[in-house]
């Protein structure tokens, strides 16, 4: 079964401190090279590009 990691990262953008939530799922030691995806719209537009992105 793969690992899951979740949690918060903080930044900053000027004076203003924000924090994003991230998802880490697998090994990041077995050296496969990771896929990063970057969220910033509506979570249904999110879940329909994943169901055509999940393979059959």
């Amino acid at each position: 079964m793969d690992e899951e990691v979740t949690g918060k990262a903080d930044f900053n953008v000027g004076n203003n401190k924000y924090q994003t939530w991230y998802k880490i799922v697998g090994d990041l030691a077995s050296g496969a090279h990771p896929l990063v995806m970057l969220h910033g719209g509506s979570i249904k537009k999110l879940a329909t590009f994943m169901e055509t992105q999940t393979p059959k």
